[in-house]
């Protein structure tokens, strides 16, 4: 009989192979986005509701920042006195952390912080790659 022989031990190599290498470029594609304009359009309007949607290019990099399993996961936490912003770090399986170092007035200011964590961390993996 032609094929495999015994399913269970079979390992789909392409799929294995084929996953960095689409993350990779991924990343690649995704950094040519940020620019001081598409920082500034989700400074304005981090949801991006109308009238002013966000940009194609932001929408795009917004989806590549949701789809990232291996990162921490990043949310706006509202402090006990209702009044002020920061913003919580939890991994899968673990308790949520507050970073105690950053704190906002509006629930804006922590999502707009919040993406600017993301770009520096999307940046800082091309500067570790390139150096």
């Amino acid at each position: 009989m032609v094929g495999v022989s015994d399913p269970t031990r079979y390992v789909d190599k392409d799929v294995e192979h084929f996953h960095p290498v689409h993350h990779a470029l991924r990343r690649s594609h995704m950094r040519k986005l940020v620019t001081s304009e598409i920082v500034e359009e989700h400074r304005r309007n981090p949801l991006g509701y109308g009238p002013d949607f966000h940009s194609w290019p932001l929408h795009h990099l917004l989806g590549y920042f949701r789809t990232q399993p291996d990162s921490a996961y990043l949310m706006p936490y509202q402090y006990p006195d209702k009044m002020t912003f920061g913003i919580a770090v939890s991994k899968r399986g673990a308790s949520p952390t507050i970073l105690e170092d950053k704190v906002f007035d509006t629930v804006d200011e922590a999502r707009h912080a919040i993406f600017e964590m993301r770009v520096a961390e999307l940046m800082t993996e091309q500067a570790d790659r390139d150096a």
